[in-house]
């Protein structure tokens, strides 16, 4: 079986790897429009020829089986291309985005005597085909209902760490067409042809501007009735699929990788009320336990139903069997696909940009903000309107825009590692304040982020002859290691040496402030550079200041007296209002935090009965628990040729107990916190 790839990306991978391990199988070519993925993949396997087109593939090299793993808008296109050339298909899910082109799809195989198998994964997942075997047995009786609930986290990285909007936003059914497949087939091999579709679509707020991101569906089938959950707004986001019969259930959980089965009992009912959960929890045990063993033996994998469904598919080709999924079941699908994204509501983002419908402004300069949506930006725009400034806001794609729109400034859409997006931003704005910097995800999106954002926007302030720069930085761009307890932080406090070993985050802020301090002595732009603390406000939880929290647990760097670095997001905000307003700071680099200082241990007492009806409890963590932890990992991660992220500095950085010095900015501009710390604390509490 000779085989190709077209579309290298990250599902690829896996359709690549359990082509290899399938005997009687070779991959021998890929191709993708970008070179660079083909070629990544190609080198991790033997003679595989590489292309930038799947004509050129298909003309180049002579396939067996083509597996489509490109985005859905060309699998119909790809698919009919293989199909008319004699090759068989297995293609991603959404077969096509329409049902009229899955038809097309599956007359021209039928025609050309091909086989063509959508990737309908979870069919095939070891779980599910227990369940499948329990059903077969008749143990369940006759089929009457099935459930499913997807629940998805859109906080992976290839949609947020896209530098455009990523295609699955693109879809004609949004986000949504991307995953909504994976519930209709599961319930949809039990109850067939759906005859009618009811769906209701809500808006939690977890997508921007609206956009649909719960979907409850009720199916009316052939052989039953079906209700299915798509979910982006419930946290954990479970995955499960339940089966009724006329007497019994049986639930396959993808998550906790168990099939748990319910029948009548012939107990009691009052003893069966007493004893069912600890039945329950007897045979979830046994599913640790195997699921453990089965780990530890390799056997759990990812994509796990795919390297179950292709060998399949293969001896199906070689057989003459049929396609391991049904054409029926996957035309229903498609069919029941396309009705329940027509009832969806809201599902495309609009990224055209919006003109300023500001009330009134009474100043000439005009004000770029970068990072408009963000904690900060948002209340740095706010303040902006309200001083009588022009703003125009930069928000990436995905970002929340409607206090933006409410505040009725400009809105651009674009992302910092844009060079030209970013100098269309800039033009014709006199003052950027640069607060965009992604604060989690990978270290390469940090840094592009931050470092090269940072670069893009100071060259396309020079060419379009902006006046102003105000750029916001972060205390952990200081080497807390050559620090002692007690020490006032300030603007010329010694910078890290090695921002590398700080992580991420503070590696990219401190190579971008290289960046920014390289512009601080040339006369136009002027730039500003404020560093504030630990920034606080209602829109945030403030127990998290702190240390991480796990329900009513805190856990704290230091211990009971430790001094927290604190600024309210309002005080951060009025600070760039006056940089922006008064001349003196051009040129300038201003530590921003509350002259007032609050220790853990009060700050717990004054917070903790407001945050939760149950007294929050704190774990303190000594420096020197955590250094020998530290100490441990090093060791174990030299013996596993592992490098290990926690080291001396970053510690420093957790448990150094430093204050900060803002009488600098307080003395040039006049710049005082609106109230004393304990009070903004309780407010920011009592909002929340």
């Amino acid at each position: 079986m000779r085989v190709a790839i077209v579309g290298c990306g990250r599902v690829a991978e896996y359709h690549a790897r359990f082509i290899a391990a399938t005997p009687g199988a070779e991959l021998v070519a890929v191709a993708d429009a970008r070179l660079d993925n083909a070629r990544r993949l190609a080198k991790q396997y033997a003679d595989v020829a590489v292309y930038q087109s799947l004509t050129d593939l298909l003309s180049g090299t002579a396939i067996d089986v083509l597996h489509v793993t490109t985005p859905p808008a060309g699998h119909a296109s790809q698919a009919l291309a293989a199909i008319a050339r004699g090759a068989h298909v297995l293609v991603e899910k959404p077969v096509a985005l329409a049902p009229a082109d899955a038809e097309q799809i599956y007359r021209c195989a039928a025609e050309k005597g091909v086989s063509i198998c959508p990737n309908f994964i979870q069919l095939f997942h070891p779980r599910m085909r227990e369940a499948d075997a329990m059903i077969a047995s008749g143990r369940l009786g006759s089929i009457r209902h099935c459930e499913c609930y997807l629940g998805v986290d859109l906080n992976m990285r290839e949609l947020t760490e896209a530098r455009r909007l990523h295609w699955s936003y693109e879809l004609p059914g949004g986000v949504l067409q991307n995953y909504i497949t994976h519930p209709l087939y599961l319930v949809q091999r039990w109850i067939g042809e759906a005859r009618q579709v009811h769906v209701a679509a809500r808006s939690f707020g977890n997508l921007p501007q609206g956009l649909t991101d719960h979907l409850d569906v009720l199916i009316e089938g052939e052989g039953g009735t079906a209700s299915l959950t798509l979910s982006f707004a419930t946290r954990p986001a479970p995955y499960y699929v339940k089966v009724y019969g006329e007497n019994g259930t049986v639930t396959v959980d993808f998550d906790a990788l168990s099939v748990m089965v319910d029948g009548p009992s012939a107990l009691p009912r009052s003893v069966d009320r007493a004893t069912v959960n600890l039945r329950r929890g007897v045979r979830l045990s046994r599913w640790a336990f195997r699921n453990v063993r089965e780990h530890l033996l390799g056997r759990l994998v990812p994509y796990h139903g795919l390297g179950v469904l292709i060998p399949k598919f293969y001896d199906g080709i070689q057989t003459g069997k049929p396609a391991p999924v049904p054409p029926e079941l996957a035309l229903a699908v498609s069919r029941s696909e396309h009705q329940v994204l027509s009832r969806a509501g809201k599902v495309r983002l609009d990224l055209t940009a919006r003109p300023s419908r500001q009330a009134t402004v009474r100043r000439a300069e005009r004000v770029l903000v970068t990072g408009a949506t963000g904690f900060v930006g948002r209340e740095v725009v706010r303040q902006l309107v309200d001083q009588g400034y022009y703003v125009r806001a930069l928000s990436r794609p995905l970002g929340h825009i409607e206090a933006l729109e409410g505040a009725g400034v400009e809105i651009v859409f674009g992302d910092l590692r844009d060079k030209p997006t970013i100098a269309r931003a800039v033009e014709g704005m006199d003052v950027v304040v640069h607060v965009g910097a992604a604060v989690r995800g990978s270290d390469s999106f940090m840094r592009a982020s931050a470092v090269g954002g940072t670069a893009n926007l100071a060259e396309a302030a020079a060419r379009n002859g902006v006046k102003r720069v105000i750029y916001m930085s972060s205390l952990s761009v200081y080497d807390y290691l050559r620090m002692r307890n007690g020490e006032l932080v300030s603007a010329t406090s010694p910078l890290e040496e090695r921002p590398a070993d700080r992580g991420g985050y503070s590696a990219a802020k401190r190579e971008a402030e290289d960046v920014a301090t390289s512009a601080l002595g040339q006369a136009l732009p002027a730039w500003t550079i404020l560093r504030p603390s630990v920034i606080f406000g209602p829109d945030r939880d403030p127990v998290s200041a702190a240390g991480p929290r796990i329900g009513r647990w805190l856990l704290s760097f230091g211990g009971s007296r430790h001094r927290l670095r604190l600024v309210h997001v309002a005080d951060v905000a009025r600070a760039v209002v006056l940089a922006i307003q008064q001349p003196v700071s051009a040129g300038k680099v201003y530590t921003v935090s509350h002259p007032d200082t609050i220790r853990i241990k009060e700050f717990v007492q004054h917070l903790g009965s407001r945050v939760d009806s149950r007294p929050l409890r704190v774990v303190y963590l000594p420096y020197w628990v955590a250094a020998c932890g530290v100490l441990a990992l090093w060791v174990l991660g030299r013996l596993r040729n592992r490098p290990v992220g926690w080291n001396r500095r970053r510690l420093a950085y957790l448990f150094r107990d430093v204050r900060v010095d803002s009488s600098a900015i307080a003395g040039d501009l006049g710049w005082r916190p609106a109230a004393d710390l304990r009070s903004q604390l309780i407010d920011c509490v009592d909002r929340k």
